[in-house]
């Protein structure tokens, strides 16, 4: 299981795989954080620099 914290808020996501955490990291940024319009390449950099195994 891999997970990555939200820099933003703290929630965290969790995930069989990196790429899964990607998807999360979409929905969360898009729910969550719809006013600040992380690009894709932001997001990926967040799950990045965030995920490891739980």
């Amino acid at each position: 299981m891999r997970v990555a914290t939200c820099p933003g808020c703290g929630k965290q996501l969790k995930a069989e795989n990196d790429e899964e955490l990607l998807k999360q990291g979409r929905q969360h940024a898009q729910e969550a954080h719809a006013d600040q319009n992380l690009s894709d390449d932001q997001i990926k950099a967040i799950v990045a620099q965030s995920a490891h195994d739980e």
